[in-house]
């Protein structure tokens, strides 16, 4: 990288940065010169000079959304200098072999210095403790959970997030290393994700009324009680994907009958359904799109579905 090329980034206000090899000190010198910045993206960096990073960003101090996925080098020193103002912070580590050098103690010192931030991604960290999640703040409202990785997290963490966080609208767990047999009462929630996350059958979805986007992707058998209270919970659900259980005729018919506003459903590489599905869908006025692809399915039921719903987006 040239100093003239550098140079020029002084006035920009977004900088994307991806390089598996170091981030030098002079590109880092270079940022610290930055003072319009308010978006960073540093990707897949193996190393970089603490100190200058930490100089770095006591600079930028108008950035508002910072990306540090896949960054190793990612120390409580580095986070503790983040500007105050970051509205969104993507933290993620999506390569399971790298390190997580960031301790739980980085992690509460970065949400007491970011007050204001709405949207937090940890998927991949792997030292979380739910005592992290008692630190978050009431401007929060997006998370990405740690996913499968996620150190000694339990369910209690969802409880906490509750607690703290009241005006929550997008939940993303991504495989938690928890199963879930409870769920917190979670009213300004608009998206949830639970996809291949280990459930409970006896799960009790609670009032989410504003829930729109729900994501049960790959959580194997959902029991008739899980779909009769995502029903009643859920009322203005518009957007449902049960790709990869084993979801029956029954439960489709429920859905479709109590969901006034349901749009889209996923129901792919759904085993047990037949076509019978293919009719009730068929009388769900309200559905817009459908994805049926790997179901076991007729083509001569997915034909007459197609001609008697031309206005059905389908995926077969």
């Amino acid at each position: 990288m040239t100093i003239s090329f550098i140079e020029k980034l002084e006035n920009a206000k977004k900088i994307s940065f991806f390089d598996k090899r170091n981030l030098s000190n002079l590109f880092l010198d270079f940022l610290a010169k930055c003072k319009n910045l308010e978006f960073l993206e540093i990707s897949n960096v193996h190393s970089f000079d603490e100190k200058k990073a930490v100089s770095s960003f006591h600079a930028i101090k108008n950035l508002k959304f910072l990306y540090l996925k896949d960054c190793e080098a990612i120390t409580d020193g580095i986070v503790s200098a983040i500007p105050q103002g970051c509205l969104t912070i993507d933290l993620s580590i999506f390569d399971a072999n790298k390190r997580d050098c960031l301790t739980n103690e980085g992690l509460i010192r970065l949400l007491n210095i970011c007050s204001k931030l709405k949207e937090i991604h940890l998927y991949g960290r792997k030292h979380l403790s739910d005592a992290v999640f008692l630190q978050f703040t009431s401007s929060i409202q997006s998370i990405v959970f740690p996913g499968k990785n996620g150190g000694k997290l339990t369910q209690q963490s969802l409880f906490y997030l509750s607690e703290k966080c009241p005006y929550l609208q997008s939940l993303k767990m991504g495989s938690s290393p928890f199963k879930i047999d409870a769920f917190p009462t979670l009213k300004t929630l608009h998206v949830l994700d639970l996809s291949f996350c280990k459930i409970s059958s006896k799960l009790f979805i609670p009032k989410m009324e504003k829930l729109t986007s729900f994501y049960l992707k790959a959580v194997g058998v959902i029991s008739d009680d899980l779909v009769t209270s995502l029903v009643k919970s859920c009322p203005n659900l518009k957007n449902l994907f049960l790709s990869f259980n084993d979801i029956s005729d029954q439960q489709v018919e429920l859905l479709t009958k109590n969901l006034p506003f349901l749009s889209v459903l996923d129901l792919s590489r759904s085993q047990k359904i037949t076509d019978r599905s293919l009719e009730i869908i068929s009388q769900a006025e309200q559905l817009k799109k459908i994805n049926i692809l790997g179901s076991p399915l007729s083509i001569s039921c997915i034909n007459a579905l197609i001609k008697k719903r031309p206005d059905l987006e389908i995926l077969a």
